[in-house]
């Protein structure tokens, strides 16, 4: 009797320890991102693209990378409600604040170390949207095709961020 149970604690810990990498061993989780602490730290606003309406959106994230190596991010998605039942989804892109400098960009997550991440979206949209505040999804896309969600974010319009 012994005997199964130790046998199905290893299969369980084996279980586990597969659900912690892909099958090509890379990880499923390598950050970890919170919106940073501020009341402007997720925006949005309108503006043309040529005669094209456009939404833009910034979220600011710090960031931790959990996993042993340097990650990159590889980019973003905005995922909102368009009508009743339809979703739209938006791509973006990922600027990383060095370690070492003031300037952001494409730069490495160092193991166990934070940092500021700004996410950017442009959507080009129909019609300006009203004013109010803006419900989405983000995530964040790390260089393994990890999709790391955040749900239900409250973007505030650039003219209501004091309301």
């Amino acid at each position: 009797m012994q005997g199964g149970t130790a046998l199905k604690r290893l299969e369980s810990i084996g279980g586990q320890a597969a659900r912690l990498f892909r099958h090509n061993g890379a990880p499923r989780r390598t950050i970890v991102a919170i919106e940073q602490p501020r009341p402007n730290a997720l925006s949005w606003g309108f503006s043309k693209s040529g005669t094209t309406p456009t939404r833009y959106a910034i979220a600011d994230f710090n960031v931790t990378n959990i996993w042993t190596q340097d990650i990159r991010l590889a980019g973003a998605l905005l995922r909102y409600r368009h009508r009743l039942l339809a979703h739209r989804t938006a791509r973006g892109q990922t600027l990383v604040k060095d370690f070492q400098s003031e300037y952001s960009g494409d730069y490495p997550l160092r193991p166990d170390q934070m940092t500021w991440v700004r996410v950017s979206f442009l959507d080009p949209l129909a019609a300006e949207p009203p004013a109010g505040d803006f419900i989405a999804d983000v995530a964040i896309i790390d260089q393994f095709g990890n999709h790391h969600w955040h749900r239900r974010l409250r973007f505030r319009h650039q003219n209501r961020m004091l309301d």
